[in-house]
């Protein structure tokens, strides 16, 4: 048998890996931005899947935690966070794209028909029961989380030219809409939060994308210059 050959299907099974985790990760951030999170969501927070997923990201996850020092009391403590934090009444932080753009100045302006037109020109479609803005930051999240999920099973198929699209359309994505606006509204969150739980969120989903847009800078980089992957620099 090839060693060579042996060497690339476990290079690839471990990039699958590190794909779903990504995946899962940006889906589960999805779904604690969408609305007040249940028992079942957060009780997800301890499983493997998402430690795993946590295990480079430098997240305080004493904050994610009802036991912890800076946690939430209950379920209801954070529901009411969630609703003061992110919806109002009153003085609240949009987690809308548009409204965290300096050209924008507010909800449906042209980053969010771009949001959109992105979305369905890769292919994806909003259910037509889905009654919120078209860059609302799960939707946002949630479509990384497809993206990351289709590269993984192009890469169990040994599909290259699939898990190409949805690398380039990771990182056009990332740069020309998430990580633009979240570092903003990761700083808004920080500064209005009374608990440590959406806080922590907010920072964790920035550190997250900003790792994410430097991997793909450093991937870049090595395809425009191979001789560098041997030496061991960038």
């Amino acid at each position: 048998m090839d060693c060579r050959v042996v060497t690339e299907d476990l290079n690839k099974a471990a990039l699958a890996r590190e794909a779903e985790e990504r995946g899962y990760l940006y889906g589960l951030l999805a779904a604690l931005f969408q609305s007040e999170p249940d028992g079942e969501l957060l009780a997800k927070l301890a499983t493997p899947e998402f430690l795993a997923a946590l295990a480079h990201s430098g997240a305080r996850t004493e904050c994610l935690r009802a036991d912890g020092a800076d946690g939430y009391r209950d379920q209801e403590t954070l529901a009411l966070e969630y609703t003061q934090l992110f919806i109002g009444p009153g003085r609240h932080v949009s987690p809308h794209e548009a409204v965290h753009l300096p050209e924008e100045g507010g909800h449906m302006g042209e980053s969010s028909v771009a949001v959109r037109h992105f979305i369905e020109s890769s292919g994806m479609a909003y259910q037509p029961s889905y009654p919120g803005m078209p860059d609302h930051l799960s939707v946002e999240l949630e479509f990384m989380q497809h993206l990351a999920s289709a590269e993984a099973q192009a890469l169990r198929r040994d599909d290259e030219a699939q898990r190409t699209i949805a690398v380039d359309l990771q990182g056009d994505f990332l740069r020309r809409h998430l990580g633009e606006w979240l570092p903003s509204f990761a700083a808004r969150v920080r500064a209005q939060a009374q608990l440590g739980f959406y806080a922590e969120l907010a920072e964790l989903a920035a550190r997250f994308v900003a790792s994410e847009l430097e991997t793909l800078r450093q991937s870049s980089i090595l395809a425009r210059n191979p001789s560098k992957r041997s030496r061991g620099t960038d």
